[in-house]
């Protein structure tokens, strides 16, 4: 059970090389390196950006689309906040 958590919370590496993923882990490694304040602002502003709350609202396949992209970076982002140690 506990190595099956651990691969919940372990991000796919193919997701990393792609998208957004690629991105935002490289952008949350730099800011971590600058320190506590930047990691923190950059953090904040990923986890607003990419709210599935801020995705557009309807039920057309556009917007469906773009909830569930943006829930799926979401979680990219809280699953490196963790690895990281943010």
């Amino acid at each position: 059970q506990q190595q099956q958590q651990q691969q919940q919370r372990t991000p796919p590496a193919a997701a990393a090389e792609s998208g957004p993923e690629r991105e935002i882990t490289q952008s949350l490694l730099a800011a971590k390196a600058a320190g506590g304040e930047a990691a923190r602002v950059l953090l904040k502003q990923l986890l607003l950006k990419w709210h599935p709350d801020k995705a557009p609202q309807g039920q057309d396949a556009p917007s469906v689309a773009a909830r569930d992209e943006a829930t799926r970076v979401l979680r990219w982002v809280l699953l490196e906040r963790e690895r990281l140690g943010l």
